[in-house]
């Protein structure tokens, strides 16, 4: 998405409410990985990519960009702008 866009959501959607209620054993967890577009999409392909996409491997690639030298260039071009 390039731009903003006015995204309009039907009255009757429930928006930003979630419960979640499972009962767990002493020494027990669980784990919950939220996955969800940038823009809201009805598109079947993109919702099958966010599916299957993997919270360690996203982590790891986000790491990556981070660490590497072309957002190392984006924080120093951002540093000066701000100056």
């Amino acid at each position: 998405m390039n731009k903003a866009a006015k995204l309009n959501v039907d009255p009757t959607v429930a928006v930003g409410i979630v419960t979640y209620s499972e009962l767990l054993a002493k020494g027990q967890a669980r784990t919950l990985e939220f996955k969800m577009p940038v823009a809201p999409t009805a598109d079947a392909a993109t919702i099958a990519e966010i599916e299957k996409a993997s919270f360690d491997e996203a982590h790891a690639q986000t790491v990556q960009f981070w660490n590497g030298s072309s957002a190392r260039e984006w924080k120093s071009a951002c540093l000066k702008r701000r100056q």
